[in-house]
């Protein structure tokens, strides 16, 4: 796969962004400190450790492809908007990692639902929602899809 695809994202609700940024936030932090702990049983750090390390992966890798849509997000929330279309522009190389983003934290919904290690609660029903509808308008507007605004 190569070339560049546009991934427009519409009606983008910013109240859940922040939920599930705060959310994701709040998951990983508690991820990095189990992968570096010796208390933890190594069969058990395993779904840590790969989602660490597959968001530093995009973190670094993709930066530049959020940029814009960044600013934009962030200029809405500072208007006190509701809502936003949001345009990312991104690499086909790129649609795996977001796919493989949104299966780890799916796992890492189901580590939270264990008990055992975390503070931070499993994923609410309508932040779950809004990440499988988010990864999903990559994966159809990349197969040529139009894109399908958030439904709620």
């Amino acid at each position: 796969m190569s070339g560049d695809i546009e991934v427009r994202l519409l009606n983008y609700p910013l109240d859940l962004f922040l939920r599930a940024q705060e959310h994701a936030d709040d998951l990983l932090r508690e991820f990095v400190l189990i992968s570096r702990s010796s208390d933890v049983d190594p069969a058990r750090m395993r779904t840590p450790a790969r989602l660490v390390a597959l968001v530093d992966e995009l973190t670094t890798t993709y930066e530049g492809m959020s940029e814009l849509p960044r600013a934009d997000r962030d200029a809405a929330i500072e208007r006190g908007e509701l809502r936003v279309d949001l345009v990312y522009v991104f690499p086909l190389q790129a649609l795996e990692p977001v796919r493989h983003l949104g299966r780890a934290l799916d796992e890492a919904d189901d580590f939270c639902r264990e008990g055992q290690y975390l503070l931070t609660l499993e994923t609410p029903p309508d932040l779950v929602a809004f990440r499988h509808w988010f990864v999903g308008e990559f994966e159809r507007q990349a197969a040529g899809q139009a894109p399908l605004p958030w439904p709620h």
